[in-house]
């Protein structure tokens, strides 16, 4: 228990035994900064005659109302377990969801799922992470380029056009040609100037 609980409890063993001793309990409210409800919720509690009524009590529900089936709970984490072990398959939420909904079982929402998964310490996490070796590759704008012909377009005066355009896709460095047309010397001047 921290310092700060046990002064919280001291207190209110001291503002009901002031209130015993025949303080009014406006005057026991304001020496003490609380309110008459705070008084009376104290008060109460120390009438029950438990002998730790000035304790602080857990305020988590004593019943919870929506909770997953102990038979849906299982479902899910054998569902993921067998997709665990085949090969290339998915086995998140969606993929347990769905293997679910193939065997005719309703399967509860996604992210019940994934709670489930969660709680059963089922997530699944990268054991060994990428260590750089220490080699400098050579990033320059000749490793990786995507290149698109886009056209023909069309002028106010029908005269024809096409679009060039090219990316690097490691540097993302981007450029863009107009063409008159789609002629394999024409593509391969803009990819020389580029």
């Amino acid at each position: 228990m921290n310092e700060k609980s046990k002064i919280k409890e001291q207190q209110r063993i001291e503002v009901v035994n002031q209130y015993l001793k025949g303080l009014h309990i406006i005057d026991i409210c304001t020496t003490y900064g609380c309110s008459r409800g705070w008084f009376y919720k104290w008060y109460n509690r120390y009438k029950t005659a438990d002998p730790e009524w000035f304790k602080e009590k857990s305020r988590a529900p004593l019943k919870v109302t929506h909770k997953t089936d102990i038979k849906m709970e299982q479902t899910i984490i054998d569902t993921r377990e067998k997709l665990m072990k085949t090969p290339y398959a998915q086995y998140g939420p969606q993929a347990i969801s769905y293997a679910i909904s193939k065997t005719g079982i309703t399967p509860p929402p996604v992210w019940t799922i994934s709670r489930v998964v969660n709680r059963n310490h089922l997530i699944r996490k990268k054991s060994i992470t990428y260590l750089p070796k220490g080699n400098v590759y050579p990033y320059s704008y000749v490793l990786c380029h995507q290149l698109d012909l886009i056209g023909p377009r069309y002028l106010l005066s029908k005269t024809r056009f096409y679009f060039h355009t090219i990316i690097c896709c490691d540097t993302h460095i981007a450029g863009a040609f107009v063409l008159d047309n789609q002629k394999t010397t024409s593509v391969c001047n803009c990819l020389v100037k580029s």
